[in-house]
């Protein structure tokens, strides 16, 4: 049962004797709720900002928690509560945070509100200066150089906390601190472009993985393919012609019907298919979680998917000098997949056109033509 804000109680039997306990939960500290509240009884137990009261007579918890009601209204009455000067900000953030998640409002301001705590979390909010913003700010803009969205988005949560607690009575808010601040846009220092995985270097990665053949054959399949990881578990043995040196992709699409395409496979990866055979069935989510175990501490590994070998089998195709629209393609994006199902009549439309440049890449061709991205 919820009275007011700052003050809430619970009256129930306790493990199950014939003794009752009545909890209450405040954002004040345990020394505020008991010289504030009058609660002259020794809780059997604290939680951290409440307490517990326990006695047989549920008539006794009855009578003490409202005189406590009682008290917590006299002191809403008198303005107790407004003072914000041992309140501090990771309090109203945590109550601030439960309302928008018990209205359903923007569950992204959780990972907004976790900079925000590590830098004025347990801060008294009369102790958090205006000039403390500024400089968080700026530190904000040069050492992470995070953008002007990610700023913003973490002020507002600061601001719309604290007005929300005011407009509670929890606190007495003259000026909010976090409202009103303006900056000029850090430069930007240039893209961290990453490097496209070398085949020696996926080699590397394929040694960690040999004692799981189903990853292993998802690492294989998508370095040298690029197909989607919803694509790669549906592959089997019977979608590869070793004598085309093709291999059909079952399309599996939310909208429309499910259909079939070729693509083009370098030698490596049919020679690999054929030493081991059978194609065991890939489970997306086992191979995930073991792709995390085989990568371990790596650095250089850091960051490393099946998606993000669909990336790379992209970027090194484009720097081997084949066009967007030939990966497009290949890779089945959705424009052409609609075009190639509906109305191209020519299956290996994609092969042809990629054949080339999977040869050039894979199987031999100038290794002077990849350049490392840097």
């Amino acid at each position: 049962m919820k009275e007011y804000m700052s003050l809430t109680i619970h009256i129930d039997r306790w493990q199950g004797r014939n003794e009752y306990r009545a909890t209450y939960y405040s954002p004040l500290n345990k020394r505020q709720i008991h010289r504030r509240l009058g609660i002259f009884a020794s809780p059997c137990a604290h939680t951290r900002r409440g307490g517990v009261i326990v006695d047989e007579d549920p008539a006794i918890v009855a009578k003490v928690m409202n005189a406590a009601r009682l008290k917590d209204q006299q002191l809403h009455e008198e303005g107790a509560y407004a003072t914000h000067a041992r309140t501090t900000l990771a309090d109203i953030i945590k109550s601030y945070l439960e309302y928008r998640t018990s209205i359903g409002r923007d569950p992204k301001a959780k990972s907004h509100a976790k900079p925000l705590l590590a830098k004025f979390g347990k801060s008294q909010l009369d102790r958090i200066r205006r000039v403390d913003v500024e400089n968080w700010i700026e530190e904000m803009l040069t050492v992470e150089v995070a953008a002007d969205k990610t700023i913003r988005n973490r002020l507002s949560v600061a601001t719309g906390a604290l007005d929300w607690a005011k407009k509670q009575g929890m606190i007495k808010l003259e000026n909010n601190v976090f409202d009103g601040h303006s900056w000029k846009p850090s430069k930007n220092p240039g893209r961290d472009y990453r490097h496209t995985i070398s085949q020696p270097e996926f080699e590397k990665l394929t040694v960690l993985a040999e004692g799981h053949k189903p990853l292993l054959q998802m690492l294989m399949i998508g370095y040298y393919t690029g197909l989607r990881p919803t694509e790669i578990v549906r592959t089997t043995e019977q979608d590869f012609d070793h004598a085309k040196l093709t291999m059909t992709v079952h399309v599996k699409k939310v909208r429309g019907r499910g259909f079939d395409r070729l693509i083009a496979i370098p030698r490596k990866l049919s020679a690999w298919v054929l030493n081991n055979s059978p194609v065991q069935p890939m489970n997306y989510y086992t191979n995930r979680n073991a792709l995390r175990r085989t990568k371990g501490d790596l650095k250089e590994w850091d960051g490393v998917c099946f998606e993000t070998l669909r990336d790379n089998y992209n970027a090194i195709m484009e720097q081997a000098g084949a066009r967007l629209e030939t990966i497009d393609a290949h890779c089945g994006r959705y424009q052409n997949s609609v075009i190639c199902k509906n109305y191209l009549r020519d299956r290996y439309r994609a092969v042809d056109l990629m054949r080339p440049y999977v040869e050039k890449v894979f199987d031999g061709g100038d290794s002077a033509l990849i350049r490392v991205v840097k």
